[in-house]
This record gives C-alpha cells, structure tokens and sequence, in this order.
C-alpha cells in the first residue's frame, strides 16, 4: 500500500495546530482567571490609587469588599486634600460605598463605574478668610477618557457642610441634608433628581446636564405632598460653560425665606464657589450678617466668567424683598414689612425707596454700597415721617445717646432721617434728623414738663444741634436752640439759646427747682407770667463748668418778701439770673397803695463773693404797711408811731458780701401822713417832711406835722420836728432832735404826752395854751444802758388855767425849760420870765422865776420868785414835790407897796376903792382834791380910800356915816391861818379918823362864803381891847355900840347889826340890815 505523505503531513499540520489552539484556549481561560481574580483584588485598590493621585487627594478606608456583579464595598472612606497650605481636615467621609464596574471592561483592562451607591456621606468644605483659599486644595477633576460618560450615583443621608475660617474662629455658613439620584437620559446627558433639607425645610430639586451647559430648579415642600414637576420653581439655576471654561450663571429664587438665627442668606450657597478677594457675595453677606434679615425675598442673578478663576466672576442681581425684618447690629432698631428692590453689580449694591415699618409707622431706606475702586464705601439714608419714640428706639442708641435720652424722657413721635456714609478709606459719618410731631418731654436736669415739641434735631458724629425747637410750657411756649458736641469725649461743650415766653409761676415751675432753689421760690410764693432768654453753656470740665446766663421779663407777676410779711403785685421788668447771681433791673411794682422800683442783684451760691446791694424807689406806699412788713428795728420804730398815709421812699441796701455787715440808706418823703404812736397817745396829721433812714442813724428834716384837735389851740397847731437819731444792733443809741411847736392847747391831751413823772403837776393845769415852743431832745444810753433825756426848750405861754384850790388862776409868759431823765428826772431847770399871774382877778405881773429840781428830795425849788403885784414888789419862794398823787408844796410871798382894790371889783372912778398894801403868806400842804394846806398870812394896808360898791362901804352905810372922813381909813391889819381850804381870821382891824372896826372871822375859799363878826367902835378906843358898855355908850355912836355880822357869798353878804345887849332897845332904832 502505498502512503500518501502529502495528506499525513496535512493531518499532522491540522493536529499540531489543534493543540496549538487548545493550548492557546487553555491559556486564555488560565489567563482569563488571572485577570478576574487580578480585577476583584487588584484594580480595585489601583484604580483609587490612580482616582486619588488625578485628583490630588489622599484617599484612605478602612476596609474594601469585592461583590459580584462585579462590584466593591469601600467602608468608611476619608478624602482628604494634598495641598499642605490648605486645611488638612478631611473633605469627605462616607461610611459606605458601593461602586458596581463593567465586567468588559475589568476583562479588557479597562474598569468602567456603571453605579455608585453613597450611604451616611458628610462633605464638609472650609474656606480659610485670611487665605482666601479651600480645603479643596489642588484637587481638581480628572478626564475619564470615556467621551464624558459618568455612571449613575444615587446618594443617600447625605450631609453637605460649609464653613468658613476667620480671626473670630470657625463659622458655619450653612448645613444641608441630601438624598437624590442622578443618571444618564436617554438622549443623552444626565437627569438630577435631589431632595435637600436646609434649616428644617426640604426643597426638591430637578435639573439636566448635558454637553455644554446644566439647568437645576427646585421647588420648596408644600406640607405633606411632595411638588409636582409641573408647578413653577421656586429655585432655577441656568448654568452654560464651553470648552474654554467660559460660564454664565442665571439664577432665580422665589419666596426665599428667612429667619434671625439665619446668619447668611441662600446667597452664601453660591458665594463659596466664587469667594475672592472682590468677591459681590462676600460684601452681600457681611451685609445681610449687618442687617440680619428674616422674612422672603425673590432673587434675580446673572454670573459670568471662567471656572478656572472663578474668584474673577462678575455678578449682577435684583432682591425683591418681601415683607422683610432687618435689625442693624450698629443700630439695633428693628423694622418690619421691608419691601422693595436691591440692585447688585460689579460696582456694589443699591437700594431705592426700600419701604419698612415700625410698629405703626413707616420708614424709607435708601442706600448704596461700593465695590471694586469702591470697596468699603456706602451711603445708607432712612426717612421716617411718624414713628413712635419707644423702648426700641431708646435700646438703638449708643451710650451717650441713651444718657442723653434719659436726661429727657421723650414721649411721642417723631419725623426722622437717618444718614450714614463712609468714603473708601475714610471714617464712617453719621447723622440722625429727628423732628418731633408733639413730643413731651422733662429734663431731669430742670424737670419742668414741655409738650407738643416741634422742631429739629440733629444728631452727628460728637454733636447735637436743636434748630428752632418749639414747644408748649404749661400754657407758654418755649424755642431751643444750640449745640452739644464732643459726647463721647471728656472735653464736652454746650451751648444752648432758650426763649421762653408767657411761662406761668406756679407749682409747676417750683417742682422743676432744686432745693435751694425752691426753698426762694416758696419764700417768695410768686404768680404771673415771664418771658426769658436763657443761654446755657459749658466750655470746661469741672463743678460749675455749665454757665446758665437767663434774661427774665417779668410780666404782671405777684411775689411775697420780707419772709412772706410784704406781697409785691403788678410786678414788671426785667431780671437776670447766672450760676452766681440774681440782677434785678427795674423791676417795678404795686406795694400798698403805691408804686415801687427795685434793682440789686444777690447771690445764688452761698459763700459766694458776691456784692449784693438793692435799690427800692416807692412812690405812694402806706406807712402802715411799711410798718406790718419791714423787720427789725424799722418796722418796730414804724409800728411804735403809729404811722398811716402814703410816702415816698429811696432805699439803697448793701448786703455786703459773706460777713460783712449790711449797710443801708433811705430817704421818706412824707405826704401828708398821720401818727398815732405808742408813747405818745395823741394823733398827728399832715405830716410832711423827709426822714432819712441808713443802718446806724435816723435823720428827721422839715418834719411837719398838725396836732389833734384836744391839742389845736386855733385850728393852726402845727409841730415841726429836725434831727438825728443815732442806732446800734440792740436800738436806739441816741438822738438829737428839734422840736417847734406852735398853737398847742395845753390839758389833759398834752399831760398824757409829758414824762409820768410831770402829770402830777400837769393834772392842776385845766386848761391854756401856748402860742410857740422850740426845744432840743437829747436822748442816749448810758454806761448801765439804761435812757437817758435830756430836753431844752423855751415857750411862749399864752394862757395857763391852773387848779390850785378854789380859787381860779391863770398864768402867761416865757417859759425855758432845761430837764433830764434817766431814769426818772433827775436835774431841771424851769425859767420864767416875764410871767402874768391872775388869781381871782388879781394879777401878778413882771414875774420871774426859776425852779430848780432837787432830784434828793424829789421836789422843784424856787428861791428867786419875784414878780410886779397892784404896782408893788412881789418876792418869795416856793417849793412842790413830785409824789403822786397829791403834790407836796411851800410857798411863802411876801409884797410891798401893792396898790390894792379892796371892793372885788376894778369899778371905775369913785366906786374904785384903793390902799396900799404890805402882805405876807407863807402855806404848806398837797395838792389835790380836796386842797390840802396850812399856813399864815398877814396884811396891812394903809390910806384907805373906800368905794361905793365895796364891802367897805356897805359897812359905812349901814353905819350912817355921812361925813367924807367916815370913809378915809388910815389903815388895815389883818392876821389869819390857813387850815385846809378855810382861812381862820384872827384878827381883823380897820381904823380911821372917825371909825374903826375890828373883829374876825372865817373864808371858805371852797365855798366862797364869809363869816365875819365886827364891832363897830370908836378911835378913842385901845385898840387891843373890847369896848366895854360904858365906853360904847360914850363914844358918841349914836345910840351905842354896834356888833356886826357879816355872813354870806363874798361877792354879796349879808350884813347883820346888833348892839350890845345892853343897849339893844335902842339900837333897834338904828335898823338891822341894809
């Protein structure tokens, strides 16, 4: 058989290549093993490696499972940054992640992540303020070399954090919640479907990402159903990029919420991304961080620029606020309802017309704030025109605002703009215009209430200024003006201009004063109205360092002074006030029945050096108000004269100053006054004259003054008084005063004006007057301090009626009087010359005297009594005591050659009887009621010439003696004794050539009766013995002796004869009685 070579070759070639083939297979299947079992352990931890260092991470886990499907679980994996200048905290930690891979591609050595599952995954991104970097580092995002491909992620519990980094320490801008899945769509791109929990709320959020651009809407949960996708977003973002990273970022949020323990706004989302140096988000948030909003708004943005500089984007955006309640932490005064448009550009941001309220009131917020070339400028302005003056206001200010607040107290509203400004590098400026719309207000300073304030005031940087504040003061009105500045430092200065005008006097204002001064204000207890201008100023530091200069009108006003005693009304003009002192300016006003003047001035401070002084100008006042009013030794001396009627009056006081004595000077221009003093119970009028008045003496010039009428001789009695008066603090030291009296009555009225020691002697004047009296008073205080009087005078008596017993007297003359007291009388001397004395029509004439008081004995002396009496010399001496009540006296009178009526009556031609008469009368006793007295008295007379109307001649008719010489006696004896108000005759004997008569008898000179018993005898006779019947029938008598008895009235007795018994039968022959 033959072999075919050719085909075994075949066959062999075609089993070789079997084998070749099955080997091949074989190694493919052990290689095939290898690969898997070198993809689930090997490429897993290969591929991390490569992921990590294309990002520029560190990656690391505590554990890795390989799954089927083919999958791996990675527990606990923690990404964290390569960059050693960033943070090195991990940027993310999940607890578990499933991660599912092709298997082709594990087979071709080419892994491809078909799912990723994330489960308990929390991202925290931090950005570093002072490097302005992330904790992203250099991380960055790898190409996969798959066409962009990305597998489907579904992310469960998720937690995205983002914080920030600053010199305050770490902040947490905000914290989301996440679960969502996102995947491939089926024309290609990738479909978003996300839930996010933020600050308690969910919001759902769809989008799409496909090649060159990506959109994201979200819709906020609405309770228990979750949004549909057909309703319109409340978020929608619209991002658009090309292959050079180029990007533009349109964004739209509607009905964003907010609340106040939100620090950021959901712009902070976006402004991490896009942090820079510049960035418009950083400033947005340190703006909204400001003014901490909470509410809604909606939000408009456009970004663009490039992904790889994102911290160069621009941004441009409207917030439209809605209902929003902002707070500035530099001014906390909250707002609500905020309403209206933001503006945001590359150049800051704008507000315009942005409309808020604040409780009832409304409030408009314009501002701007710089960027770029601006950066750190705004302008901020708020507008209120009425908004209540609350607590909230009050807590906004700062400090010093606030003190200045509560040294007010405002209640009200107020219109209000508020500025604020800053330029870039500059200082922030502010200014706050407030104008009140009926403000009340007290300051506590002056508690003293205004209402209804209108006005400005303007509050800046280290000033405030009023302008043209009005306000209603009780029911005046009050304009301030003026400035404070340099609040917040220790040099503050003020300086305020206040005019008040028609402000009331009442307890009001006394409740606004200090103690001090309210304890004046009570004391003088005013009423009325004032204008004033008040500037107030402080130019240092210090007690005292606030000046108060005040310019007061006085306006129809009431005041009480002298310590309430003096009510001062209708008071007019002007006073002026400073921390030191009170200037009055003529000030004018009703006292009394007048008008007074005052300026002076007195100080406020106690112990304060200054001068103060007074001057009173009085036209008109009464005196016995004057007197009721003033202190001290005036208003005493005024009451003590019993002084009424208006005066004018000049008063200039010196106060003196601390311890210095006051010192004053007046001048009383008496109108036609009247007195009724104390001393002295006797009323004066008219009263004219001046008396001046200062602290150590009294001057009395021209006084004139009418004497009551128990005083008024003729209606002209007039008393004229000069001189001066010298006072110490305890009183009157001494005085010197000249006295002119003309027309005084003398009586009772002037006894009861005299020392006490005179009225005993006064009470025996009944009556009289003197026509002129002037005199000197010098009274003091003598060593012991007792008074001392000394007067000298002279008058001229007209007529003196004295009662010195039954028989009537009168006096007349020159009368000089020197007197002392102290006390008591003590030395006088009274002078008279040319004195009359009438006593029972008997004159004396020519008399002159001088008295002498004897202060031992209590008693006036007289030793040179000698007068003219019927043409004869009179001469004696007298002496009168001064007890009281009955004056002891002695007189003794002795005349010579007195020509002598001896009828009772001056008749003329024969019926005028005449002699010449030598008598002598020496009586003691009182005086008094009745007269008690004794004494002696003799009398001769000699060349008898009887009258036919005298007692003498009734004697001779009944006689019936015819012849001329049975009326011619040669002379009269007389001796008789005194005893009480009877004279005792002894003896009675009147001879003549043809006729004699003797006898005695009695006088009761309280009766004026006689009692008389004479006989009728002859010459022959002895005349030392009875006639005896013999001798009587002798003596040629015409029938006998005659016994005569004379009984009756002096002025007509009757006569009684009788003969002697013997005889008397015949002698009725003769008669009885003519």
């Amino acid at each position: 058989m033959a072999v075919d070579h050719k085909g075994s070759r075949q066959a062999l070639g075609n089993a070789r290549r079997l084998r070749i083939w099955l080997l091949l297979a074989a190694t493919l299947v052990c290689g095939l093993i290898v690969a898997l079992y070198l993809a689930y352990a090997v490429l897993p931890g290969l591929a991390m490696t490569r992921l990590a260092r294309s990002m520029g991470v560190d990656m690391s886990y505590s554990g890795m499972e390989v799954g089927p499907g083919p999958s791996v679980v990675i527990h606990d994996l923690l990404v964290r940054p390569t960059s050693p200048t960033g943070p090195n905290e991990p940027i993310l930690r999940v607890g578990y992640v499933r991660a599912r891979m092709g298997l082709l591609g594990i087979i071709v050595m080419r892994p491809r992540l078909v799912s990723i599952e994330a489960r308990d995954l929390d991202c925290r991104l931090v950005y570093n303020r002072s490097t302005s970097q992330w904790n992203l580092g250099r991380m960055r995002l790898a190409s996969s070399g798959t066409g962009g491909y990305l597998p489907q992620i579904r992310l469960r519990d998720g937690r995205v954090v983002v914080s920030s980094i600053g010199p305050d320490g770490p902040e947490t801008i905000y914290a989301l919640q996440m679960d969502g899945l996102c995947q491939a769509r089926g024309s290609g791109g990738y479909q978003l479907d996300l839930m996010a929990g933020y600050n308690g709320k969910r919001i759902y959020l769809t989008g799409a990402w496909s090649k060159g651009g990506m959109y994201i809407e979200g819709r906020l949960d609405k309770g228990q159903r979750v949004p549909s996708s057909s309703e319109k977003p409340d978020v929608r973002l619209e991002l658009n990029y090309n292959t050079k990273a180029d990007y533009t970022l349109k964004a739209w949020v509607k009905a964003l919420a907010f609340d106040r323990t939100t620090e950021v706004s959901v712009l902070s989302m976006v402004q991490p991304l896009l942090a820079g140096r510049f960035d418009p988000f950083e400033r947005l948030k340190r703006l909204f961080d400001r003014f901490q909003p909470s509410g809604q708004i909606d939000l408009e943005l456009d970004v663009e620029g490039n992904l790889g500089l994102l911290q160069a984007s621009s941004c441009r955006g409207v917030v439209s606020c809605k209902g929003i309640g902002i707070c500035d932490r530099r001014f906390p005064y909250p707002l609500h309802d905020l309403t209206g448009q933001i503006g945001m550009d590359p150049n800051g941001f704008v507000g315009r017309r942005l409309k808020a309220r604040h409780g009832d009131g409304e409030v408009v917020i314009d501002f701007w704030a710089g960027a770029g070339s601006n950066e750190g400028a705004y302008q901020v302005e708020v507008l209120c025109t009425d908004l209540l003056l609350d607590q909230d206001l009050y807590q906004a200010l700062g400090p010093n605002l606030q003190e200045l607040w509560s040294s007010f107290d405002p209640h009200g509203r107020v219109a209000l703009r508020y500025a604020v400004s800053r330029h870039p590098g500059g200082q922030e400026r502010y200014s706050l215009l407030v104008k009140p719309v009926g403000v009340n207000l007290v300051y506590k300073g002056f508690p003293y209430p205004l209402e209804d304030l209108k006005g400005e005031i303007l509050f800046e940087p280290q000033q405030v200024t009023l302008s043209n504040l009005t306000a209603r003061a009780n029911a005046g009105t009050v304009l301030i003006n003026g400035t404070a500045s340099g609040l917040d430092a220790n040099d503050q200065t003020l300086d305020l201009t206040i005019d008040a005008f028609d402000i009331p006097l009442d307890r009001t204002l006394a409740d606004a004063l200090n103690k001090t001064q309210r304890a004046l204000y009570d004391r003088m207890d005013p009423s009325g109205r004032v204008d004033a201008k008040v500037r107030v100023q402080r130019v240092d530091q210090g007690p005292g360092a606030v000046q108060i200069q005040a310019d007061i009108a006085v306006k129809d006003a009431a005041v009480s002074v002298l310590d309430g005693r003096a009510r001062l009304r209708e008071v007019a003009g002007q006073v002026q006030l400073n921390n030191h002192e009170m200037v009055v300016n003529g000030l004018s006003c009703t006292y009394s029945t007048g008008r007074l003047v005052v300026q002076g001035r007195m100080p406020l401070v106690p112990g304060r050096e200054v001068a103060e002084g007074w001057s009173i100008d009085a036209y008109g006042v009464d005196l016995n108000d004057l007197a009721r009013d003033l202190p001290g030794w005036p208003g005493s001396w005024l009451r003590a004269l019993g002084a009424r009627g208006p005066v004018d009056l000049e008063a200039r006081i010196d106060m003196g100053g601390p311890g210095m004595p006051v010192s004053y000077h007046a001048t009383i221009q008496c109108l036609r006054d009247s007195l009724l003093p104390e001393a002295i119970p006797i009323p004066f009028s008219d009263l004219t004259g001046q008396v001046r008045i200062d602290d150590r003496s009294v001057v009395l010039k021209d006084l004139s003054m009418r004497l009551a009428d128990q005083m008024n001789a003729d209606g002209m009695a007039r008393v004229a008084v000069d001189g001066n008066i010298q006072m110490d603090p305890n009183g009157l030291k001494s005085a010197v005063l000249g006295l002119l009296i003309q027309d005084l009555a003398i009586g009772p009225a002037l006894t009861a004006i005299l020392p006490r020691p005179m009225h005993s002697i006064c009470s025996h004047v009944s009556s009289g007057s003197i026509r002129q009296a002037s005199g000197i008073l010098h009274l003091s205080h003598g060593p012991d301090g007792r008074l001392a009087v000394e007067i000298h005078g002279d008058a001229s008596v007209d007529r003196l009626d004295l009662k010195v017993g039954p028989a009537a007297a009168e006096m007349a003359g020159q009368v000089q009087t020197t007197i002392s007291y102290g006390p008591g009388l003590r030395t006088g001397r009274i002078s008279i010359a040319n004195g009359t004395v009438k006593v029972n029509n008997r004159t004396v004439d020519r008399l002159t005297a001088i008295l002498l008081y004897d202060g031992q004995h209590r008693r006036w002396v007289s030793t040179e009594l000698q007068g003219r009496f019927c043409g004869g010399l009179l001469s004696g001496s007298c002496q009168i005591g001064t007890y009281a009540p009955a004056l002891p006296f002695e007189v003794e009178l002795a005349t010579i050659d007195a020509a002598m009526d001896m009828g009772g009556r001056e008749d003329k031609g024969s019926d005028r009887s005449s002699g010449s008469m030598d008598a002598w009368l020496a009586i003691c006793g009182y005086l008094g009621e009745p007269l008690d007295m004794t004494g002696q008295c003799k009398v001769k007379v000699r060349h008898i010439q009887v009258g036919r109307s005298s007692l003498l001649w009734q004697l001779v008719d009944i006689l019936r003696l015819k012849e001329p010489s049975d009326y011619t006696f040669d002379r009269l004896e007389v001796d008789s004794y005194i005893r009480h108000d009877k004279v005792l005759i002894e003896r009675f004997d009147l001879s003549g050539t043809s006729t004699a008569f003797q006898g005695a008898g009695s006088l009761d000179l309280a009766k004026d009766e006689l009692d008389l018993t004479l006989i009728a005898r002859s010459k022959k006779r002895l005349s030392a013995a009875e006639p005896t019947s013999l001798q009587a029938l002798t003596e040629g008598l015409g029938g006998g002796v005659v016994r005569m008895e004379i009984r009756g009235k002096t002025s007509s007795p009757k006569i009684t004869t009788r003969p002697l018994p013997v005889l008397e039968e015949p002698f009725r022959l003769l008669g009885t009685v003519r």
